[in-house]
C-alpha cells in the first residue's frame, strides 16, 4: 500500500516517466502508475476485493484482486507481487503481464500495468490487509457482467475497462 509520503510516479499517454511525486503532490490531471492484479481459479472464476469501507475513494467497491500504486523504486511487477503479498498474503504468484494501459476517469487518470494470475484456494485461507480490504471472493465472469449491468454491487469503473482491454470482457 503507497502511502500518502511515499513517493509515486508520474506519466504521460505513452507511459513515458515525467516526474516522481509524493501521492500528496500529484494533481488532477497528472496520470499515474498502478498496477491491477487478476487472479482467477481452475473453474475460470475471478477472485474480486472489497475495498475497505473507510478507504477515501471507493470505499466498499469491488475491486481487481490486487491492486495498488507503483513507487519511485518499484516497477510494475514488483509492485504487483508486493501488492498481493501486503493485501492477501499471497506469495510466488507466477504473474503474466498484459501491457500497461491508459485509463481515464472522473476523479483521476492512471497508468495501468494489468496481471493475470492463477491460484486456486479458498478465500477464507487468505490474511486480508484491514486498511485495504473488507471482503475477497470468486465470481464467475458472468456474475460480475450482471453486477456492472444491474448495480446488485458497486464495482469499480475500472474493472470493466481493464478487463475489455484484456479480452476478458465483450
Amino acid at each position: 500500500m503507497a502511502k500518502k509520503d511515499d513517493i509515486g510516479i508520474v506519466v504521460d499517454d505513452n507511459d513515458n516517466v515525467i516526474a516522481y511525486k509524493k501521492y500528496t503532490d500529484m494533481v488532477h490531471g497528472e496520470r499515474r502508475r498502478i498496477t491491477c492484479t487478476y487472479i482467477f481459479n481452475d473453474a475460470g472464476e475471478l477472485l474480486v476485493q472489497q475495498r475497505s469501507k473507510t478507504k477515501r475513494v471507493l470505499p466498499g467497491y469491488w475491486g481487481p484482486s490486487v491492486s495498488g500504486g507503483v513507487e519511485s523504486h518499484e516497477t510494475y511487477e514488483s509492485n504487483a507481487l508486493k501488492e498481493a503479498e501486503e493485501e492477501l498474503g499471497l506469495t510466488n504468484l507466477d504473474l503474466k503481464f498484459h501491457g500497461s494501459f491508459p485509463f481515464d476517469y472522473e476523479s483521476h487518470k492512471e497508468m495501468s500495468g494489468i496481471f493475470t494470475a492463477a491460484w486456486n484456494g479458498d478465500p477464507k485461507t487468505l490474511t486480508l490487509q484491514e486498511s485495504e480490504v473488507d471482503d475477497v471472493r470468486w465470481i464467475t465472469l458472468e456474475e460480475l457482467q450482471k453486477w456492472l449491468d444491474t448495480d446488485i454491487e458497486k464495482v469499480a469503473a475500472g474493472i470493466p475497462k481493464q478487463l475489455k482491454s484484456i479480452g476478458y470482457l465483450n
